[in-house]
């Protein structure tokens, strides 16, 4: 019997930390209220869904209790289901022709990159957050500084609801 509750008890935990979910922090000097989709897999890696004014922000990171880190040469690549991979340094070579700006910022920990603007229809099917909110598993392939890469994965179920939220209905 203690078994059986100590199972249930630890897919009860998985399924929560695997779930999508609406972080809220608050400014302490606007007040302003800051939404994020987020999304932990079972390694601990995260995958965050942000806005900055109108631009729509993605970052992904390392669990905090692995050693790795992330290669700054070679970048993440995605692919969402069985559509095309993207490489996310595209990315950052489309932001800036298209604004004249950097939208990749990489750290050893994580990376953060433009998604596009939350009302720019074309660039929103370009970059597949359409994709994020109606797919069924995201999978990203990071290399690590040491040389090599891995791989992990993030449930979709569930992400339309919390990004629509954080994009304020907007798509």
């Amino acid at each position: 019997m203690k078994k059986v509750i100590c199972i249930l008890v630890l897919m009860t935990t998985f399924s929560f930390s695997a779930g999508w979910y609406v972080q809220k922090d608050v400014d302490a000097m606007t007040d302003k209220v800051e939404k994020m989709a987020i999304v932990k897999n079972n390694k601990g890696h995260s995958f965050m869904i942000y806005k900055i004014g109108e631009e729509v922000w993605a970052n992904f990171a390392l669990s905090d209790n692995i050693f790795d880190t992330l290669d700054y040469e070679k970048s993440l690549i995605m692919r969402i289901d069985k559509n095309k991979a993207t490489r996310i340094k595209q990315l950052k070579g489309l932001g800036e022709m298209v604004y004249n700006r950097e939208f990749y910022v990489w750290k050893p920990k994580w990376i953060n990159f433009i998604l596009g603007k939350s009302k720019d229809e074309q660039m929103l099917k370009t970059i597949n957050l359409k994709n994020l909110m109606n797919g069924s598993v995201l999978k990203v392939r990071y290399f690590i500084s040491t040389g090599g890469y891995k791989d992990t994965s993030f449930t979709l179920k569930g992400s339309s609801k919390v990004i629509k939220e954080i994009l304020e209905d907007e798509i």
